[in-house]
């Protein structure tokens, strides 16, 4: 199982369709518009990020926008070739669809996550993407496309060897009401089997949360549930601007942590500051736990590019490098990291 792709509903799909090629590094993989919904493709690396955005009134994605902000509805999960669609995943009647490709079959169904999300199941047995397969489906499925690359001229970033890139998704982070926790648990490990890893309960003097760390059972889906455990928590936050459960961040994975971190800030994107009094904290703690995980001139680059470390003392291949965006969208509910 892997992260297919994620959807996002948006009040305007061109400029963040242009936000995301401008300061993400995104590519363009096509559009898709009918009398209700324009929908953008665009796909770095082996990551796909689907955006729509309301013609109509009758659009479905009006109808979201009436009740949330801009963001995550649907997680698309990938399962592996050789897997048939659960059969308690379409126990309920949706529908399934099939589509034939000249290098194999496609099929997919759609079933409702936690809140307002959905999750798109697919089993692909051909080598055709599952998002770029959506602009070669035929004409009264899909009953304009075009392709964007010609449209865009300097937005569309030139891709060089040397340059950091993003790789993956690494994991995705779903934020629930105080009390939910428990049952969101349940709801995906019998949804899509996945396994509780880890357990968390971070108290600060300002902010509290629960949190759940789930796992597919071949470990390459990481699916985290948060739920606030005080009342100015930031979960409880975003639960109020978002007006219910929802994704709050997706994780993108890299090798070259800094190198992508400075391309980006000189394409334009910001990220969130980090006080050096938190470098100082970080490199007390590294001696007095007397370990040798970074050369100075490492550890001056993670605090001029304001990148966070952790790592589990326990396994000495457990260093994470992590760093937030300011929000994607207008509403602060959404990061990347």
């Amino acid at each position: 199982m892997v992260i297919d792709h994620i959807h996002f509903y948006v009040e305007d799909v061109v400029s963040q369709r242009d936000r995301f090629i401008k300061k993400l590094a995104f590519q363009s993989v096509g559009c898709i518009k009918d009398s209700q919904t324009h929908t953008e493709i665009l796909k770095s690396g082996s990551v796909y990020f689907v955006l729509s955005s309301p013609l109509s009134t009758a659009s479905p994605v009006f109808k979201y926008l009436q009740a949330h902000p801009a963001g995550v509805v649907d997680v698309a999960l990938k399962l592996d070739e050789c897997s048939s669609l659960p059969i308690h995943l379409i126990s309920n009647g949706q529908e399934i669809y099939d589509q034939n490709c000249a290098d194999g079959i496609i099929q997919w169904t759609k079933v409702r996550g936690w809140g307002s999300i959905s999750h798109t199941i697919i089993v692909n047995t051909s080598s055709t993407p599952f998002c770029e397969s959506l602009l070669k489906r035929s004409p009264s499925l899909n009953p304009a496309r075009s392709n964007l690359s010609s449209s865009f001229g300097e937005c569309a970033p030139t891709i060089t060897p040397d340059l950091a890139t993003v790789e993956g998704i690494d994991h995705v982070v779903l934020n629930v009401p105080s009390g939910e926790l428990a049952h969101a648990v349940q709801w995906y490990t019998h949804l899509f089997n996945f396994q509780a890893e880890q357990s968390f309960n971070i108290r600060t003097q300002h902010s509290g949360l629960n949190s759940k760390v789930l796992v597919s059972s071949d470990k390459s889906v990481y699916f985290n549930i948060n739920e606030p455990t005080s009342e100015n928590s930031q979960i409880q936050e975003f639960l109020n601007l978002n007006n219910g459960s929802g994704i709050q961040h997706i994780a993108l994975r890299t090798s070259n942590l800094i190198k992508l971190v400075k391309r980006f800030r000189k394409l334009g994107q910001s990220f969130l500051n980090v006080p050096n009094t938190y470098y100082d904290q970080l490199k007390t703690r590294i001696q007095h736990e007397c370990l040798n995980l970074l050369t100075k001139s490492e550890f001056q680059a993670l605090q001029e590019q304001h990148i966070l470390m952790d790592w589990n003392p326990c396994r000495s291949a457990s260093l994470l490098l992590q760093i937030f965006t300011q929000p994607i969208f207008n509403t602060p509910t959404f990061f990347l990291s």
